[in-house]
C-alpha cells in the first residue's frame, strides 16, 4: 500500500506553498532519488526546495507523494486537518465537502491518521470520462495544487465547520439525508416477504465459516501486522479449520488505492484458494461508514465506499441495484454516536432480499453480550426483526491481525447441498444458517419440512429441532416465538430432537431455536417465518 522507503527511512518535509504538486509518472529510479533527496533535506531551506522542485519538474508516482502527504512534517505545514480536508475536496472535486463528507473524511485523516486515504479516495470517485482528453487530467496524471491561497480560503470554511454545534451538525445531516431520500422509490419502503423455493424434506450438509475478516489490504489491519489475502485464505483453511471463509476488507481502503488493483487481487487470491468440495473462498468488502455503521457485502462485481456513498440511503440505493448480493449488518451499536446507526433498522423492502443477517456473535462475544439494542428493551436482532427485516444471526471474528479462524470458536454454520461457492451463497441468501460459539455443533430447525430461513404460508406449524455434537453434551433447548420464550426443555446427550406443534397462525410470526451445551457453548438458528396472506 505504501512505498517501501517508509519502512526504512523517516519521511521529511513537503511544502504546502509550492506552486503546484504534480502527480504523474516518472522513472522509478528518478522518483526514488528525488524522494531520497527529500528525506535527506533539512526541515527547511534551499535543499528542501530544490528536492521538491525536482519532483515537481519530473513528476512523481502517486503512491510516492502520498507517502509524503502522510508524513508528520507535511502536517506541520497544515493549519489543521479540517483545512486539509476542505482544500483536498476543492482541488480534486472543485467544491467543499458536505457535512457527511467532512465527518467521514475526519474519521480517516484524524481518527485513522492517514491523509493519503482522503486524497486517493477522492481521486477514485472522479468520473474521468467527463473530463475530456486533457493530458493532465486522467487516471494516470492529475495536477494537485495546495497553494497558499487555497489553504487560506479552506481555513475559513474549515473553521465554520469546526464551530458547528452538535445540534447544527445533526440538522445538516438530516437536511442532506432528506435530499438523498428524495431519490428513493416509494416502494423501497413497502414490506415484501421473501419467497422460499426449496422443496420440503431436503437433507443438507453443515459447513462452518464466517464472512467478516480483514487482511493487510485494510490499513487498520496492515497497521496491526496482518498479512495478505493469500495467507488469510491459507490460514483459514489449514489452521483455522474452516470449510468456507469470506475476506471482506474495508472498501474505503480497497478503492482508495485503486491503482494497486486490490479488488482484482482479492478475487485472484480467492479464486486460487477455492477448491470445490474442500474449501470455499469468498471475496467481499465491508462498507465502513463511521456515521451509519458497517455492512459486509459479497457476490458483487464491484464495490462502494463511504467516499462514494456518504449517506446510508446512498449505499442502500447501490445495494438495491445489485440483486443477488449477500450482506449483513455488522457489530451494531459500534457507530451510533449520532443516534442513527443503520437508521435504527428502518425497513427498506428492496434491499431486504440482499441483507440476510446480523452479527449476533462477533470478535469473541458471547450470547450474553449485546442483548440490549437501540431501544434498551430487546436485542439488536429482535429490533431489526420487529422492523420487518428477514435476518438470521451470524458469527464473525472481524480479524484485524493474523489468526483467521482461531481468534475464537465462533462460527456460522450453513446448511448447503454441496461445498461450493454456489452452494454456500445460496444457503446464505436463503437464511439457512445459524450462529454458534462451538466449532462443530450441527443444527437443523424445520417447520412443515422446510429448513430454517423459510417463509411459510399461514396455517398450522409443526417444528422439528435437531442438534448434535458427538464430542459434547447438550443441556437445554429453547424455542422462541416473536422473540418470546415458548418452550424451555432440559436435555442431555450429544444429540437431541424436539418436536413442537402450533395451531394455525393468523398473522406474521417468526420462530427460532436456541441450544446450550454442558461447557456453556450455545447456538442460535435463523428464524422460520409464517406470513399471513
Amino acid at each position: 500500500m505504501f512505498s517501501s522507503f517508509r519502512d526504512s527511512v523517516p519521511v521529511l518535509l513537503l511544502g504546502l506553498a509550492l506552486p503546484s504538486l504534480a502527480l504523474a509518472h516518472m522513472p522509478q529510479e528518478v522518483a526514488a532519488q528525488a524522494y531520497r533527496d527529500l528525506l535527506d533535506a533539512e526541515v527547511s531551506g534551499e535543499r528542501l526546495d530544490s528536492a521538491a522542485d525536482r519532483i515537481l519538474a519530473d513528476g512523481a508516482r502517486l503512491p510516492l507523494l502520498l507517502d509524503l502527504i502522510d508524513s508528520r512534517e507535511f502536517a506541520l505545514r497544515l493549519p489543521d486537518e479540517d483545512a486539509f480536508i476542505v482544500a483536498t475536496y476543492r482541488v480534486i472535486l472543485g467544491r467543499g465537502p458536505t457535512t457527511h463528507e467532512w465527518l467521514i473524511a475526519r474519521h480517516f485523516t484524524v481518527d485513522e491518521g492517514v491523509r493519503s486515504l482522503l486524497v486517493a479516495g477522492l481521486l477514485e470517485t472522479v468520473d474521468w470520462t467527463e473530463l475530456g482528453p486533457v493530458p493532465s487530467r486522467s487516471r494516470d496524471r492529475i495536477r494537485l495544487e495546495y497553494s497558499d491561497a487555497l489553504i487560506a480560503d479552506s481555513m475559513d470554511e474549515a473553521r465554520e465547520l469546526a464551530r458547528l454545534s452538535q445540534k447544527a451538525i445533526s440538522d445538516r445531516l438530516r437536511a442532506e439525508e432528506a435530499r438523498a431520500a428524495a431519490d428513493m422509490e416509494p416502494d423501497d419502503f413497502l414490506e415484501r416477504p421473501l419467497p422460499t423455493t426449496d422443496p420440503a424434506g431436503v437433507e443438507y450438509n453443515v459447513y462452518f465459516g464466517y464472512l467478516h475478516a480483514h487482511s493487510n489490504v485494510s490499513f487498520d489491519a496492515w497497521r496491526s501486522g496482518s498479512e495478505g489475502p493469500k495467507e488469510a485464505y491459507r490460514f483459514a483453511r489449514e489452521e483455522g479449520g474452516l470449510d468456507w471463509f469470506g475476506l471482506s476488507d474495508h472498501s474505503e481502503f480497497i478503492s482508495t488505492f485503486g491503482w494497486n488493483n486490490e479488488w482484482k487481487l482479492l478475487q485472484h487470491r480467492a479464486d486460487a484458494a477455492n477448491e470445490d468440495g474442500v474449501f470455499v473462498a469468498l471475496r467481499g468488502f465491508e462498507y465502513s461508514n463511521p456515521l451509519y455503521g458497517h455492512l459486509v457485502v459479497f457476490d458483487t462485481p464491484d464495490l462502494v465506499s463511504a467516499f462514494d456513498a456518504p449517506t446510508l440511503r446512498m449505499f442502500y440505493r447501490w445495494l438495491r441495484d445489485h440483486e443477488g448480493a449477500v450482506a449483513t449488518f455488522n457489530h451494531p451499536g459500534s457507530y451510533d454516536d449520532l443516534g442513527n446507526e443503520f437508521y435504527h433498522f428502518a425497513y427498506y423492502s428492496k434491499i431486504d432480499p440482499m441483507v440476510v443477517g446480523l452479527e449476533r456473535l462477533q470478535d469473541g462475544d458471547t450470547y450474553s453480550d449485546n442483548t440490549i439494542g437501540y431501544g434498551g428493551q430487546v436485542s439488536y436482532l429482535d429490533e431489526a426483526q420487529r422492523a420487518g427485516w428477514l435476518l438470521g444471526p451470524v458469527s464473525a471474528q472481524d480479524n484485524h491481525s493474523n489468526g483467521w479462524g482461531i481468534t475464537d470458536n465462533n462460527r456460522t454454520g450453513v446448511l448447503a447441498l454441496e461445498l461450493t461457492r454456489a452452494g454456500i451463497l445460496d444457503a446464505l441468501a436463503k437464511r439457512r444458517f445459524f450462529a454458534s460459539s462451538d466449532t462443530d455443533l450441527e443444527m437443523s430447525f424445520q417447520a412443515n419440512g422446510l429448513e430454517m430461513g423459510a417463509v411459510l404460508p399461514a396455517g398450522p406449524v409443526d417444528l422439528v429441532l435437531k442438534a448434535r455434537d458427538l464430542s459434547e453434551s447438550f443441556t437445554r433447548v429453547q424455542i422462541f416465538k416473536n422473540g418470546a420464550l415458548v418452550h424451555d426443555q432440559a436435555v442431555s446427550g450429544p444429540a437431541v430432537r424436539v418436536n413442537l406443534s402450533f395451531g394455525a397462525e393468523a398473522s406474521r410470526v417468526r420462530y427460532h431455536a436456541f441450544v446450550t451445551q454442558a461447557d456453556g457453548d450455545q447456538a442460535m438458528t435463523s428464524p422460520i417465518w409464517v406470513s399471513a396472506p
